[in-house]
């Protein structure tokens, strides 16, 4: 279950990461009236994806690496044996 979600958060982050994005802009410039503030919004919301999402994909990638030396690690013991 746990190799399913990753995969489907692996899958998921770059969409969360446009959400994260685009959601402060468009509500900024709507309730201010201005749209220079959904410039502004965009920029939070890019700070805000950049750290939420980049540590996902921080976290996917160890458990990938993780995954792939332990394969390695069973290889390498298969070829001792």
């Amino acid at each position: 279950m746990n190799k399913f979600l990753a995969n489907a958060l692996s899958s998921v982050n770059a969409f969360i990461a446009l959400i994260i994005i685009f959601v402060p802009g468009i509500s900024l410039a709507i309730s201010a009236g201005n749209p220079i503030f959904f410039i502004l919004g965009c920029l939070a919301g890019l700070i805000l994806a950049i750290l939420i999402c980049g540590t996902l994909a921080l976290l996917i990638n160890i458990k990938d690496e993780l995954v792939l030396a332990n394969q390695s690690l069973n290889d390498l013991k298969k070829d001792q044996s």
